[in-house]
């Protein structure tokens, strides 16, 4: 069921115009982290001219997260990684092109989003992938699309939306899903108190806390922590949370 969320401010952003210029603002503005979908990131001016501003904010210390599609992105050319991972940009592939003249049926299951969630304050959405509007020619009409950005508490939930499916992508990349054991990166914001878990590191024996399980509803009844990819993690027990998406509970009370 669709729920307005109110006291939220929306900018329609005509064509890569004005998409561009507002995207690579904010993520030069980012201070914590910044989350990217996209279907492709072409080499081109515009899709390095992205990637260089993706990979500053990544050098001053950013979390830099970027989910793109093995299809359209073809699986990120090597020139595009070469500017991202060098700087610390963490790049994920949604279902990787492998025999591209072989029909599978999940072949046809790709990442349409387009998504950009910076410090989990200000959000992109909307119809534009990371290539360049006039197909390199320097004049002329702009390919006709949309954007929005968004500032408000919706973009809590775009952010959970974003960090949700690169545990996913992450999890069936390592084919870990099944034991339960292998819990999301952290956002830098994680812990108040400065504390970082080692990113990828597993738990086989979770701390006890005084997590409280509510077993008729097969969730954590403490409040949920928006900053882990699991809806049932909960503020208490975040560090040693195992959840797995098929038992929707959290197992470290």
């Amino acid at each position: 069921m669709t729920v307005f969320v109110p006291g939220n401010r929306v900018d329609l952003l005509r064509t890569g115009d004005e998409y561009f210029p507002a995207l690579e603002a904010a993520i030069a503005a980012a201070r914590r982290e910044v989350r990217v979908e996209t279907y492709i990131f072409e080499d081109d001016p515009t899709g390095r001219r992205v990637a260089q501003a993706l990979a500053d904010a990544a050098r001053r210390g950013v979390a830099v997260r970027v989910l793109v599609d093995g299809f359209g992105a073809a699986n990120l050319v090597a020139t595009i990684r070469e500017i991202l991972e060098p700087a610390g940009v963490r790049v994920l592939v949604y279902r990787p092109e492998g025999e591209r003249f072989r029909f599978r049926r999940h072949r046809l299951r790709r990442l349409h989003r387009k998504l950009v969630v910076v410090d989990g304050r200000v959000g992109f959405c909307g119809g534009i992938n990371l290539i360049d509007d006039r197909d390199g020619r320097g004049e002329g009409a702009p390919r006709f699309d949309f954007a929005v950005r968004v500032a408000g508490p919706i973009v809590a939930d775009m952010q959970l939306a974003v960090r949700r499916l690169w545990a996913l992508v992450e999890w069936s990349r390592s084919g870990r899903i099944r034991a339960g054991f292998v819990r999301p990166e952290p956002p830098p914001e994680a812990f108040a108190d400065g504390r970082r878990a080692a990113p990828g590191r597993r738990s086989s024996s979770p701390t006890r806390t005084s997590c409280r399980v509510d077993a008729s509803a097969a969730r954590c009844a403490m409040p949920p922590n928006a900053a882990c990819a699991c809806a049932c993690c909960c503020r208490v027990c975040r560090t040693t949370c195992s959840c797995t998406t098929r038992r929707a509970r959290c197992t470290a009370a």
